[in-house]
């Protein structure tokens, strides 16, 4: 929101290239890290860090990361898919 106004009217997420268009303005690509973009000439950061979930296995809560095609767990430094 910009001074209690929506920022942008439509977002959507190209199912072919995996670009990200705000008001059908392709803004970047899907996912990686934080970017600042500009939405109706004013400069916005933008993250695709989703809510950390966390599974259990072998006892220990593991924390469950959905950023990428496959959900990965990180066991001993080192990411394992999840399916």
């Amino acid at each position: 929101m910009v001074n209690g106004k929506v920022a942008f009217q439509s977002s959507s997420i190209s199912g072919v290239s995996n670009n990200l268009y705000i008001d059908g303005n392709m803004k970047g690509p899907y996912g990686g890290p934080s970017r600042d973009i500009q939405i109706r000439n004013r400069t916005h950061t933008i993250s695709f860090e989703p809510p950390p979930r966390e599974i259990l296995i072998d006892g220990k809560l593991c924390r469950l990361k959905f950023d990428g095609p496959t959900p990965v767990v990180i066991i001993d430094g080192k990411a394992h898919g999840i399916r």
